[in-house]
């Protein structure tokens, strides 16, 4: 019996995942092989390849011709299916021919005869020909089809990392947002507010919460009006048009973002990078001028020093080793306590204070509630309008049908738009993170971090001596008055001589616990 191998090729992933393409070819060219007595030694199968493609890209292909190549000896069929599965593209199709060829393997097809004449050849290059044509011309069609989603607000390609593509009864589909997306949107913020002030620290950021991205594609994200809840593609001349996704931040925050990324990067000193975390943050007890941090030459190595650099400061001495002054720092971050009966009158407090504040995102969610439910209701009125024979009982429903669209619509236009509001229980979470535990967050948090840290425990600059150390009545006003419940009777009563506004107002600030 003659020898044979088969080929079997679909275009696209989904036909691999949810079709029987594959199956069905292979099928229908068994029953070809054994009609003509063929005896079937391999199946080559491709997925997910368009006709278009080089021949010599095609992984299933190349293999196919390299076996060919390890049986030389040998004289083969080669069956498709169909002569659109051997290439849609006259140039690849004659190519691949040749190639078939010079291996002495014979083309066979079930809908057409390979035959060496001028006739056959003649209508095989039409027909290839006819086979470009049409991939060309549903090239053509499907590019229209995504423009055409475009301009309507529809993201017709995948979605960018924090979005996935889901079908949506009646509209297509539309990105939604993933679980990813909030951790996305809290590097976007950070980076907008500062919190992040290079790429390389929205990427550490990203790798802390499982996220693995180089910079260059976490620079793409940064980038990605997608974000923002508008849309554009250069490519096709479509510039920025507001989408039909829900934003993860606004318009404002993302060009905030783009304005950071567009300035020219500064170069830090080394001081700024980390080595002297109270430097300018504290000032010396005696003269009250900001200390500085700075490396001394010895005669084996370098040491390093804050110092008061003020000729006429009468400190002594005016360089002090950074180990004890950083110390010392510590050890007023260690007498930071505050009681877990404290924390919950806080927490009451800044729960109300903070719906009062950010009453407008409550709406919103009320509000994306209510559109949740008006669809809801769409799709049952249509499919209620689609089953019923009922002429005036359709008419009614159109009607109803009409009006939801139209409340949706409206109600979209709003909400659209993200509002960049904070969560207060992770707000609340972080703040709480950083005072029940000043020292340990102290000593793993980065150079911003730290300085946010100072700001929150300390009303300002924080003086030291050498002598007396640093003075505990310099912390600031909330935080004093809280720690100073520390081993005392509480009650809610007395959570009335608590001076709450200054704490309120850092919890309250949303940016500043986000570290």
């Amino acid at each position: 019996m003659p020898k044979a191998l088969i080929y079997c090729r679909v275009s696209s992933e989904r036909q691999v995942r949810e079709g029987s393409g594959l199956k069905s070819q292979r099928h229908l060219c068994m029953e070809y092989a054994k009609a003509h007595n063929y005896d079937v030694e391999k199946v080559f199968q491709e997925k997910g390849i368009t006709g278009g493609n080089d021949f010599r890209k095609r992984k299933a292909m190349v293999a196919l011709l390299q076996y060919l190549d390890d049986h030389s000896g040998e004289n083969y069929v080669v069956i498709f299916d169909d002569l659109k599965r051997f290439a849609r593209d006259t140039h690849f199709h004659l190519a691949l021919r040749q190639e078939l060829a010079q291996r002495n393997a014979v083309p066979k097809c079930p809908n057409f005869n390979f035959e060496d004449t001028p006739e056959s050849n003649f209508i095989e290059v039409v027909l290839a020909a006819q086979g470009e044509l049409e991939r060309k011309q549903n090239t053509r069609q499907v590019k229209e089809k995504m423009k055409a989603r475009l301009l309507a607000g529809y993201w017709p390609f995948r979605g960018p990392l924090g979005y996935k593509n889901k079908r949506v009864k009646y509209r297509g589909s539309i990105l939604t947002p993933t679980k990813e997306a909030p951790i996305i949107r809290e590097a976007l913020l950070g980076f907008a507010k500062g919190r992040f002030k290079h790429i390389r620290d929205v990427k550490r950021f990203l790798n802390e919460k499982g996220i693995d991205r180089g910079e260059t594609a976490i620079g793409d994200i940064l980038r990605n009006i997608l974000y923002a809840g508008y849309m554009e593609f250069p490519a096709w001349s479509i510039g920025m048009i507001k989408g039909n996704h829900k934003a993860l931040v606004s318009l404002k925050t993302w060009r905030a973002i783009q304005d950071r990324l567009n300035k020219p990067t500064i170069r830090s000193y080394k001081s700024e990078d980390g080595e002297f975390p109270l430097r300018r943050k504290i000032k010396c007890a005696v003269c009250g001028r900001m200390m500085t941090g700075s490396f001394y030459h010895g005669r084996n190595s370098c040491y390093p020093f804050y110092t008061c650099h003020n000729s006429k400061c009468m400190a002594k001495p005016k360089y002090v080793r950074r180990n004890i002054v950083e110390s010392a720092y510590e050890e007023v971050l260690k007498s930071i306590r505050i009681r877990d009966e404290v924390f919950e009158c806080l927490e009451i407090k800044a729960r109300s204070e903070w719906e009062k504040r950010h009453g407008i995102f409550q709406y919103q969610r009320e509000e994306e509630e209510t559109i949740d439910d008006l669809e809801n209701r769409l799709e049952k009125l249509m499919d209620a309008a689609i089953k019923t024979s009922s002429e005036r009982l359709r008419k009614r429903y159109e009607t109803e049908i009409r009006e939801l669209e139209i409340e949706i619509e409206s109600l979209s236009n709003g909400s659209n738009e993200a509002m960049d509001g904070p969560d207060f229980e992770v707000a609340f979470s972080e703040f709480s993170k950083v005072i029940r535990t000043p020292l340990e967050y102290w000593r793993n948090a980065d150079l911003i971090a730290k300085h946010k840290l100072h700001d929150l425990v300390f009303s300002g600059l924080a003086s030291y001596s050498e002598k007396s150390g640093f003075r505990t009545a310099e912390l600031s006003h909330g935080i004093y008055q809280l720690s100073r419940f520390y081993g005392s009777d509480f009650t809610m009563v007395d959570s009335d001589k608590i001076p709450f506004d200054p704490i309120l107002d850092w919890i309250l600030r949303f940016e500043v616990m986000q570290t």
